[in-house]
């Protein structure tokens, strides 16, 4: 089933793990980031934003491709699961800090 839409699934897959992962951080994360101390090499707040949409296009790709292979590759399906728990896991930390 998931052969024959990857782009359909994909970014369905990307937008689940962006909202769970803002739910879970709150509303007030961007104020709870400037409180933090950083180095000064750090990046700034809203450079962050541009690395977490770069790093869900490159989900998004990556999952994409997963999918459109054909199901008897023997590590595919592993990829794919591999693919949704690192999306699923990055949310994590949110939630720890929003509800710890």
């Amino acid at each position: 089933m998931f052969a024959r839409h990857p782009f359909l699934f994909a970014p369905a897959a990307c937008v689940l793990a962006t909202a769970s992962e803002g739910i879970l951080a709150g509303k007030g994360a961007m104020n709870w980031l400037a409180t933090l101390r950083q180095p000064r090499f750090a990046s700034l707040p809203w450079a962050w934003i541009i690395i977490g949409v770069l790093y869900y296009l490159i989900c998004l790709l990556v999952l994409s491709r997963l999918l459109g292979i054909a199901s008897g590759d023997p590590f595919r399906n592993l990829s794919i699961a591999l693919m949704l728990a690192l999306l699923v896991t990055t949310a994590q930390p949110n939630s720890a800090r929003a509800h710890g």
